[in-house]
């Protein structure tokens, strides 16, 4: 993950050119939508979009890319790998791979740690998910000690204000408005969505069932979802992406992969059989090339949201966005002199963030060239004490 000393580091990393970039591939990305707006995508008599990835185009980040921001991390300390991220304006919460330590920066520096590791009032073993309120300023924790409970500490203080105790299993926390929270929970064998009043600790309503594999991948079904965005994807074999508008589930896109999908995947097998479970694993194995589910979905310009095999490596990682228009479907977002793609590891307000970690050595392709931001981002990575992560902000154009 990552550290910077200062806001102005940024000018280290020129961000002039930065600018120049953006405007540079303005004209690149009219041209590159107008080869894109192509059929990508078929509806079937039952409005099923049907994406396939065959027909992703390949682009270099840096062709598709806008609104990109280099930020730096900065710590005195070495800060432990990212298991994940929530990013709110200029600040970043990582939860380390550890399952321990939060970190909380602002302004690319780190002002707090969360690390009350115990088993007293305010502490835990292992924590299990996190989800930050910029505006309350308050970290709620989620963990593996007391599944039914939330805990809450003030932020930056990361002191210890109290427990909400919700009453079933907490699978996936995101926020609805400055009073609720959407909770995935699991009651018995029965997994759903549930609004969930802080004040009162009460849930409220039933916003939804869910299947076993849809509760077992809580956060991946809440990947959009946030105060200002009500999305919620709902995996099958035709995958519905919905908006909760506080009564109704509306349906804004209905898709999927055709017959590079994963149809088993979704079924409700239960693995404590030993025929299910063969089965599981040989389908598993032999479809590692399909595709499946979608992450971090979003309503502007269109519906987009990014997909993975089902071996999900970032390299995999494909793009696709529908509009009155047409459909945009790409992949690949390499920079060249770099071996790792730049796609998302979490959604911010205003598009999509990507951490990398470790030093040069890790991130470069000394086969490649670098290009114009391939060297920034070389030298963001090389500026850092204790090979200290980098944040990479972005948008998809077009």
């Amino acid at each position: 993950m990552g550290c910077r000393k200062d806001f102005i580091t940024l000018h280290i990393i020129n961000p002039n050119q930065l600018n120049r970039l953006n405007n540079m591939k303005k004209d690149i990305l009219v041209a590159l939508v107008a080869l894109l707006f192509i059929g990508c995508s078929q509806k079937s008599e039952n409005d099923v979009t049907a994406i396939d990835p065959d027909n992703a185009i390949d682009v270099r980040f840096e062709d598709v890319a806008t609104d990109v921001r280099i930020i730096p991390l900065k710590s005195d300390r070495p800060i432990g790998g990212c298991y994940y991220m929530q990013c709110v304006g200029d600040e970043v919460l990582i939860l380390e791979n550890n399952y321990q330590t939060v970190y909380y920066f602002k302004e690319g520096k780190l002002l707090s740690t969360l690390n009350s590791v115990g088993r007293g009032p305010g502490e835990y073993t292992n924590i299990n998910r996190i989800c930050y309120d910029a505006e309350r300023k308050v970290l709620y924790v989620n963990h593996y000690g007391e599944y039914d409970a939330i805990l809450q500490y003030s932020v930056p203080e990361m002191k210890y204000i109290g427990t909400l105790k919700v009453g079933s299993t907490v699978e996936s926390i995101k926020l609805y408005d400055d009073k609720t929270m959407m909770l995935s929970l699991k009651d018995g064998k029965e997994y759903g969505c549930f609004l969930y009043d802080i004040e009162s600790q009460t849930i409220t309503t039933k916003v939804c069932d869910l299947t076993t594999y849809q509760g077992e991948n809580g956060d991946n079904v809440f990947s959009g979802f946030n105060k200002k965005s009500h999305l919620i994807s709902l995996f099958g074999t035709n995958t519905r992406l919905l908006s909760y508008t506080g009564q109704d589930l509306e349906e804004v896109l209905k898709f999927n992969y055709g017959n590079k999908g994963v149809d088993l995947i979704y079924e409700n097998l239960s693995l404590d059989k030993e025929d299910d479970l063969k089965a599981f694993f040989s389908y598993r194995d032999s479809h590692r090339d399909h595709f499946k589910d979608c992450n971090y979905p979003r309503q502007d310009n269109g519906v987009s949201f990014w997909y993975n095999k089902l071996s999900f490596e970032p390299e995999y990682y494909h793009y696709f966005r529908v509009t009155n228009d047409g459909t945009v479907s790409l992949k690949g977002f390499n920079v060249p002199g770099l071996s790792i793609p730049i796609v998302p590891d979490c959604i911010t307000e205003n598009g999509y963030a990507k951490i990398i970690e470790g030093g040069k050595d890790e991130i470069i392709d000394t086969e490649t060239p670098l290009s114009e931001l391939g060297q920034q981002i070389i030298d963001a990575v090389m500026h850092q004490n204790d090979d200290n992560p980098v944040v990479i902000y972005f948008n998809i154009g077009g």
